[in-house]
């Protein structure tokens, strides 16, 4: 799903909804990998995928490269990954 753009707050814009997304991680039983390169994503929809991997047992790998997380983002992202439960 790399190269698309996200969004949050208008999924009728023509953007990618992040929230959406992260609903469906929520109830993922059979993605391992999850490919969120160049899509944009900033700490904002960061959170949202953050809570959603909490709750998910499957998902194994994250790819997050060139997006604009901040260092707020990565602090979200480290003091969470301990209740991502099969992240590596």
């Amino acid at each position: 799903m790399s190269y698309q753009h996200v969004d949050t707050k208008n999924p009728n814009d023509g953007e990618f909804d992040v929230s959406w997304l992260a609903g469906a991680l929520h109830h993922n039983k059979v993605l391992k990998v999850l490919d969120l390169d160049n899509d944009g994503i900033d700490d904002g929809h960061l959170t949202h995928l953050c809570a959603a991997l909490c709750s998910n047992d499957t998902l194994e790998e994250l790819m997050l490269n060139h997006n604009l997380i901040t260092a707020t983002g990565i602090t979200l992202l480290s003091s969470k990954f301990g209740e991502m439960k099969r992240l590596k």
